[in-house]
């Protein structure tokens, strides 16, 4: 509500679909978004320059590939061509991107309540809309940490806020304390004990570490590492975040627990794949599409591209298509778009044992 008490006005999108047009109609000054619209605005971006008969997408790349701040020129005279050119192509196709998303009035860009992946805030950063990763929960009242706008540290979810400590227990556990916290769960004591320390430390329940200068960077749930057959754990967020970049695949669960080998439950971008269909004449049907042989053939192109960024302990040898995406109304998301993987394994226990069976 501080928004609000300051006067400002609040906007809602109307659904995922729409997000483009509505940022578009309000133009705001703080756009908070979960990582699954920040993918959506980037495809809206490249499906845009895909479209245009002069290709302009090398001119994006190369803004986003500057390693510099596109606003600033560098004294020095190696940093000089390419500082003039990031700056150059910032006031001109960097802008005409930024009023495209209607985000270029915008002076704080936010992503919480689920992993984003690096290269898709590097990618914003690039087109000067730097996104401060957030992370924090009910249980603190919210924020716990924020990366400093003028401070940003790409993969980190920033520094904790005044008032609250951080850091990370033997197990690697992050751990908060502050004035924040809650005293604890409503007449549940034992929840409470579990929840809290004798000396006030709150348990996340999230696994990471926290730097000397106080940035904290995440690794993933306690309650989703994976632990395969031979031992190693494994973190399954920041793969199933990179296999949900490309462009075909919505949404992405990776399963290994116990197991030899890493597989993936995968649903379609509607969107993507109904471009898809149109191009490749086929059916836009997604029960149909899941069983096309060209789309199947795409989608195994992407999972052996996310797999050459990884190690081969943490690369996926089997996947498969689910025939609808995962919802919030069928009970496989929370609210906030987390994947609900005990409801997710359960439901698709039969379709899992099928990449196991050899």
């Amino acid at each position: 509500f501080g928004v609000v008490q300051a006067g400002g006005e609040t906007w809602f999108a109307r659904r995922l679909a729409t997000v483009a047009d509505d940022l578009q109609a309000c133009r705001p000054t703080i756009f908070m978004a979960v990582p699954r619209v920040w993918q959506k605005l980037h495809d809206v971006i490249i499906d845009e320059l895909d479209a245009k008969p002069i290709h302009l997408g090398g001119s994006l790349d190369r803004l986003i590939a500057a390693d510099t701040d596109p606003t600033r020129v560098r004294r020095s005279a190696k940093g000089l061509a390419t500082s003039a050119a990031a700056f150059v192509a910032n006031q001109t196709i960097g802008r005409a991107v930024r009023r495209k998303l209607g985000l270029d009035q915008a002076r704080l860009l936010v992503s919480a309540a689920a992993p984003i992946h690096p290269d898709l805030v590097r990618w914003f950063h690039g087109i000067g809309l730097p996104i401060a990763e957030v992370y924090g929960q009910t249980e603190d009242c919210g924020p716990a940490t924020l990366n400093p706008p003028d401070a940003i540290r790409i993969g980190s979810v920033g520094r904790a806020i005044p008032g609250l400590e951080i850091r990370s227990a033997s197990d690697g556990e992050l751990l908060v304390r502050g004035g924040s916290v809650c005293s604890g769960y409503f007449e549940m004591p034992e929840a409470t004990a579990e929840l809290i320390d004798g000396a006030g430390w709150m348990a996340t329940g999230d696994l990471g570490r926290v730097d000397d200068a106080g940035y904290v960077w995440l690794t993933g749930r306690k309650k989703d590492l994976i632990i395969n057959a031979a031992g190693k754990n494994i973190a399954p967020s920041e793969l199933e975040a990179r296999l949900s970049m490309e462009k075909l695949v919505g949404q992405a669960v990776v399963i290994g627990e116990g197991r030899r080998y890493l597989t993936a439950l995968l649903t379609l971008d509607a969107d993507a794949a109904g471009e898809w269909a149109n191009h490749h004449g086929a059916s836009a049907d997604i029960t149909d599409l899941v069983h096309d042989s060209r789309l199947r053939e795409a989608i195994d192109a992407s999972v052996e591209r996310v797999n050459r960024e990884h190690a081969p302990v943490e690369q996926i040898k089997y996947w498969r298509l689910l025939p609808a995406p995962l919802t919030v109304e069928d009970g496989e998301l929370t609210p906030t778009y987390k994947v609900k993987r005990s409801v997710v394994a359960e439901r698709y226990a039969d379709l899992v044992e099928t990449m196991y069976a050899t």
